[in-house]
């Protein structure tokens, strides 16, 4: 459920660090059209993706209105070369060997 608690209420003593990164991409919105759309989702419950529906998702539409999340597309690029890799040693290894004679 969607909640508004202060930043020091969710780090709850641990270090944070506020990483604005996609402020070079994206014009950030006014807070008071973010703090709208807070109002709006407040008390909702809202399905949840590891990878196309996490909090950097929320946090960067609510920022941006652009949903996206640098560690879930990192991820995706490490899983898909790791697969080809796979995918190329399973094809050399289950090759048909050939004479050379």
């Amino acid at each position: 459920m969607i909640t508004i608690d202060t930043l020091m209420t969710v780090a709850d003593g641990n270090p944070y660090d506020i990483n604005n990164y996609l402020d070079n991409k994206y014009k950030p919105r006014r807070t008071d059209v973010i703090m709208e759309d807070v109002d709006i989702l407040k008390g909702h419950t809202i399905s949840y993706d590891l990878l196309g529906n996490n909090c950097k998702h929320f946090v960067t539409f609510l920022r941006y209105g652009q949903s996206e999340s640098k560690q879930a597309v990192d991820f995706m690029k490490k899983f898909l070369v790791s697969i080809l890799a796979m995918l190329g040693v399973a094809s050399l290894t289950l090759a048909p060997k050939t004479d050379n004679k």
